[in-house]
């Protein structure tokens, strides 16, 4: 076996986090969720879905966290988040922003475990999308900005498309996928797009020894006949 291909044999798929700012059982942003985290699996990611009812985190407070740094289920949920190489958001819109439940998860998850973990571990460099559902027109797209921001700010490489998905009691199909074919477009490219940055991120490492084994002494690539 060649360099290259012995190289390019250790690529792997990427591992995306895929969460809902929701816990009700008739959500429309976690039948979206899961409508985008079929398409991304059908094209070859791993993808792990966080279900907030298994980890429920309490309010978070510096006191709280003080006298309990690492309540029950965090541990758990940050190391799915920091092993993952992309994040797919599905937020509800609330009040024009995000939910509680989703900015609580997010709070505990930017808190560094001691010396240790980095600072933002679970978001910083990992590549993320944003979406929603809503009944109304806008599809939920003003909470969307609002998540987009506080994402970046935790370091994550937000994908400047997003999908909002307005209409959503009448959305989706019976196989629980979206009945307009637009929109079904509009998700499907998105999630498209996060499985290249992602794989792009995950084999970073793997990219470069190919690339230095299929160059000449000159740095010059050179591609087997």
């Amino acid at each position: 076996m060649s360099a290259a291909t012995a190289a390019a044999a250790m690529f792997r798929a990427p591992k995306i986090v895929a969460i809902a700012g929701s816990t009700k059982a008739t959500s429309v942003n976690r039948q979206l969720l899961a409508a985008a985290v079929k398409m991304l699996e059908e094209k070859g990611a791993e993808v792990t879905t966080v279900d907030m009812n298994k980890h429920p985190l309490p309010l978070f407070s510096e006191e709280l966290e003080a006298a309990d740094p690492a309540p029950a289920g965090l541990g758990e949920l940050k190391a799915v988040f920091n092993g993952a190489d992309g994040l797919l958001i599905a937020s509800p819109e609330y009040n024009g922003s995000l939910t509680p439940l989703l900015v609580n998860v997010f709070a505990w998850l930017s808190r560094s475990a001691g010396q240790q973990e980095a600072m933002y571990a679970s978001f910083k460099d990992k590549d993320a999308a944003v979406i929603s559902a809503s009944p109304g027109g806008l599809g939920g797209l003003r909470g969307l900005r609002h998540a987009r921001e506080l994402l970046t700010n935790l370091g994550a490489n937000v994908l400047s498309d997003q999908v909002a998905v307005g209409g959503a009691f009448k959305a989706f199909d019976a196989a629980g996928g979206l009945a307009n074919e637009q929109q079904r477009k509009q998700l499907d490219t998105l999630m498209h797009k996060l499985l290249m940055v992602s794989r792009s991120s995950a084999n970073r490492e793997q990219t470069c020894k190919l690339l230095h084994s299929l160059s000449n002494e000159y740095g010059k690539i050179v591609i087997p006949q």
